[in-house]
């Protein structure tokens, strides 16, 4: 079993202990279990590399979620509209 996950994995470098399995599972037609699998993959120390993103030329590294300039207080003070000069003439009395 051993040697067989060594060869899969020198076949296939981007393939982890998963679709190892799947392999054995439905290729090859061997009842085994996948925690097994994993215990023999870790064993002999058959891990993927994991890939860091691409860094992009220009773009920040994360994404802000709203806009610089936002406006967070709804209130204006110099508003003309009838109504908020009636409501700012009721708040004085």
């Amino acid at each position: 079993m051993r040697a067989w996950l060594r060869s899969y994995a020198v076949k296939h470098p981007c393939h982890g202990f998963r679709r190892a399995w799947a392999a054995l599972r439905y290729d090859e037609r061997r009842e085994v279990n996948k925690k097994k699998i994993h215990r023999l993959w870790r064993e002999e120390g058959l891990q993927v590399r994991v890939r860091s993103p691409r860094k992009r030329a220009g773009s920040p590294r994360y994404r802000r979620s709203w806009p610089t300039r936002r406006t967070w207080c709804g209130r204006s003070t110099s508003s003309s509209t009838p109504l908020s000069t009636a409501r700012r003439s009721r708040s004085r009395r």
